[in-house]
């Protein structure tokens, strides 16, 4: 593996434990808002059904969330 995933990896680790210690449950909003992709006011907005969110995640860079690399992480994690 090279540096930048060990970055990465590092990265969804740290998020992933930092919302099962603050919520009890790791789904992929609390995932990226502990990752700093999304900020919590896009995530309130999403659950109240407003278009908040897809202005925010319109900004997000989609290269940045690299959903498999994130579900192999977690895998990974969980296993330990």
């Amino acid at each position: 593996m090279n540096r930048q995933h060990d970055t990465f990896r590092d990265r969804v680790i740290a998020a992933a434990e930092a919302a099962l210690k603050a919520g009890g449950s790791v789904g992929p909003l609390e995932l990226f808002q502990h990752m700093g992709l999304l900020h919590p006011v896009h995530v309130k907005g999403w659950r109240k059904s407003n278009e908040l969110l897809m202005r925010g995640i319109d900004r997000l860079d989609a290269r940045a969330l690299v959903r498999d690399q994130i579900d192999r992480v977690l895998a990974r994690w969980f296993s330990s």
